[in-house]
């Protein structure tokens, strides 16, 4: 494989696992997999957050920006899910 092809490749493989943390996400809402539905909204907003992260990563390209950028993405993608999870488990209130 030449080096070409590599963010090709990456991209395409990014997509599909997007593509399948979708439908794995879209189960788990229609499932009881979980006895609790705080921990159902929490896996699901958790798979929410890796796609965004990965979205943001390698098709807005900040895998390769300066260091500042992509540690202020990362923060951010652990704050978001962090205030979801505490407003959808009640935890925090508005």
């Amino acid at each position: 494989m030449t080096d070409n092809n590599t963010p090709l490749v990456r991209c395409t493989i990014v997509c599909l696992l997007l593509v399948l943390a979708t439908l794995l996400s879209w189960q788990l809402g229609h499932s009881e997999l979980f006895t609790n539905v705080n921990y159902t909204i929490a896996v699901i907003l958790l798979i929410a957050i890796i796609k965004i992260r990965y979205v943001i990563l390698d098709f807005m390209e900040v895998r390769h920006a300066p260091a500042p950028l992509r540690i202020t993405v990362e923060l951010w993608c652990v704050t978001a899910f962090s205030l979801m999870c505490a407003v959808a488990t009640g935890i925090l209130s508005f």
